[in-house]
Protein backbone atom coordinates (compact mmCIF):
# COMPACT_ATOMS: atom_id res chain seq x y z
CA UNK A 1 0.00 0.00 0.00
CA UNK A 2 1.38 3.38 -0.96
CA UNK A 3 1.07 6.73 0.73
CA UNK A 4 -1.97 8.90 0.26
CA UNK A 5 -1.63 11.61 -2.35
CA UNK A 6 -3.10 15.06 -2.54
CA UNK A 7 -5.72 15.61 -5.22
CA UNK A 8 -5.97 18.92 -7.04
CA UNK A 9 -9.64 19.59 -7.74
CA UNK A 10 -10.00 22.48 -10.17
CA UNK A 11 -13.17 24.48 -10.38
CA UNK A 12 -11.80 26.81 -13.09
CA UNK A 13 -8.88 26.23 -15.46
CA UNK A 14 -9.35 28.67 -18.33
CA UNK A 15 -7.26 30.65 -20.77
CA UNK A 16 -8.56 34.16 -20.24
CA UNK A 17 -7.63 35.32 -23.73
CA UNK A 18 -10.11 32.79 -25.15
CA UNK A 19 -12.91 33.53 -22.70
CA UNK A 20 -14.01 37.19 -22.75
CA UNK A 21 -16.88 36.34 -20.37
CA UNK A 22 -14.75 37.36 -17.38
CA UNK A 23 -15.47 41.03 -18.12
CA UNK A 24 -17.77 41.76 -15.17
CA UNK A 25 -18.40 44.32 -12.49
CA UNK A 26 -16.73 43.92 -9.11
CA UNK A 27 -20.01 42.86 -7.41
CA UNK A 28 -20.53 40.30 -10.20
CA UNK A 29 -16.97 39.04 -9.73
CA UNK A 30 -17.45 38.72 -5.96
CA UNK A 31 -20.71 36.81 -6.50
CA UNK A 32 -19.01 34.55 -9.08
CA UNK A 33 -16.12 33.83 -6.70
CA UNK A 34 -18.52 33.23 -3.82
CA UNK A 35 -20.38 30.71 -5.97
CA UNK A 36 -17.11 28.88 -6.62
CA UNK A 37 -16.15 29.01 -2.93
CA UNK A 38 -19.55 27.55 -2.07
CA UNK A 39 -18.59 24.48 -4.15
CA UNK A 40 -15.53 23.86 -1.95
CA UNK A 41 -16.37 21.67 1.05
CA UNK A 42 -15.92 23.60 4.30
CA UNK A 43 -13.21 21.22 5.56
CA UNK A 44 -11.04 21.92 2.47
CA UNK A 45 -11.38 25.71 2.22
CA UNK A 46 -8.02 26.31 3.93
CA UNK A 47 -6.41 24.55 0.97
CA UNK A 48 -8.32 26.41 -1.74
CA UNK A 49 -6.40 28.58 -4.20
CA UNK A 50 -6.76 31.35 -6.77
CA UNK A 51 -3.94 31.57 -9.35
CA UNK A 52 -3.39 33.84 -12.30
CA UNK A 53 -0.49 32.97 -14.60
CA UNK A 54 0.57 35.03 -17.57
CA UNK A 55 3.03 34.01 -20.29
CA UNK A 56 4.34 35.95 -23.25
CA UNK A 57 5.96 34.74 -26.45
CA UNK A 58 8.61 36.16 -28.75
CA UNK A 59 6.04 37.71 -31.09
CA UNK A 60 4.60 39.87 -28.32
CA UNK A 61 1.53 37.74 -27.75
CA UNK A 62 0.49 36.57 -24.34
CA UNK A 63 -1.86 34.19 -22.66
CA UNK A 64 -3.26 34.32 -19.17
CA UNK A 65 -4.56 31.33 -17.28
CA UNK A 66 -6.93 31.47 -14.32
CA UNK A 67 -7.02 28.49 -11.97
CA UNK A 68 -9.33 28.22 -9.00
CA UNK A 69 -9.66 25.07 -6.98
CA UNK A 70 -8.69 23.24 -3.83
CA UNK A 71 -6.52 20.37 -2.69
CA UNK A 72 -7.47 17.48 -0.49
CA UNK A 73 -6.12 14.09 0.44
CA UNK A 74 -7.47 11.19 -1.59
CA UNK A 75 -10.04 8.93 0.07
CA UNK A 76 -9.47 5.23 0.78
CA UNK A 77 -11.56 4.35 -2.28
CA UNK A 78 -9.68 6.79 -4.54
CA UNK A 79 -6.35 5.45 -3.28
CA UNK A 80 -7.44 1.85 -3.93
CA UNK A 81 -8.58 2.77 -7.46
CA UNK A 82 -5.32 4.61 -8.17
CA UNK A 83 -3.23 1.70 -6.87
CA UNK A 84 -5.22 -0.80 -8.94
CA UNK A 85 -4.79 1.36 -12.05
CA UNK A 86 -1.05 1.77 -11.41
CA UNK A 87 -0.65 -1.98 -10.90
CA UNK A 88 -2.55 -2.74 -14.12
CA UNK A 89 -0.44 -0.20 -16.06
CA UNK A 90 2.75 -1.68 -14.59
CA UNK A 91 1.69 -5.23 -15.45
CA UNK A 92 0.81 -4.20 -19.01
CA UNK A 93 4.20 -2.47 -19.38
CA UNK A 94 6.05 -5.53 -18.07
CA UNK A 95 4.09 -7.87 -20.35
CA UNK A 96 4.77 -5.66 -23.39
CA UNK A 97 8.45 -5.40 -22.56
CA UNK A 98 8.75 -9.16 -22.04
CA UNK A 99 7.00 -9.78 -25.38
CA UNK A 100 9.38 -7.37 -27.13
CA UNK A 101 12.41 -8.99 -25.48
CA UNK A 102 11.12 -12.47 -26.36
CA UNK A 103 10.63 -11.42 -29.99
CA UNK A 104 14.15 -9.95 -30.12
CA UNK A 105 15.56 -13.11 -28.53
CA UNK A 106 13.71 -15.34 -31.00
CA UNK A 107 14.92 -13.21 -33.95
CA UNK A 108 18.53 -13.45 -32.74
CA UNK A 109 18.15 -17.19 -32.08
CA UNK A 110 16.86 -17.73 -35.62
CA UNK A 111 19.65 -15.61 -37.05
CA UNK A 112 22.52 -17.11 -35.04
CA UNK A 113 21.12 -20.51 -34.17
Amino acid sequence: MSERRDLDLRLVDDYLSIYPDYNMTLPEAVAWLQGLLDKVPQEHRERSYFQIESESDYEGGYSTTLRIGYRREETDEEMAQREAKEAAEHNAYVAKREAEERAAYEALRRKYG
